[in-house]
């Protein structure tokens, strides 16, 4: 009777642990889904940044800033911090309506 009950206690020893191996491997799942998603975003921004700082853009931003430090300041203010706020927050959904005026900018 001994040998059937410690049988039946590493079974569902066993059991168990093959739960939490179940569970946990869910988990890693879960958090490897989420970092491609927030990897995407990122990757997503990171374009949109490239599109709207374009040679012309920088161009023109640069020379409105030159003539004008009340014009860097006002980009600054309006764009490149919100930006900054934006990316430091993963609030990536901000990123395309802050880019959305720098074309109206520039």
């Amino acid at each position: 009777i001994d040998e059937a009950e410690h049988k039946r206690e590493v079974e569902l020893k066993k059991q168990s642990l093959e739960d939490k191996k179940k569970v946990l491997q869910d988990e890693v799942k879960s958090v490897e889904n989420t970092a491609k998603e927030e990897r995407e975003k990122l990757e997503k921004s990171y374009k949109q940044i490239e599109v709207a700082f374009d040679e012309h853009s920088i161009n023109l931003i640069a020379l409105a800033s030159t003539m004008s430090k009340g014009m860097f300041e006002e980009f600054q203010k309006n764009y490149l911090i919100p930006l900054e706020n934006a990316l430091q927050n993963a609030d990536y959904g901000s990123v395309d309506r802050i880019l959305g005026g720098v074309d109206d900018f520039a």
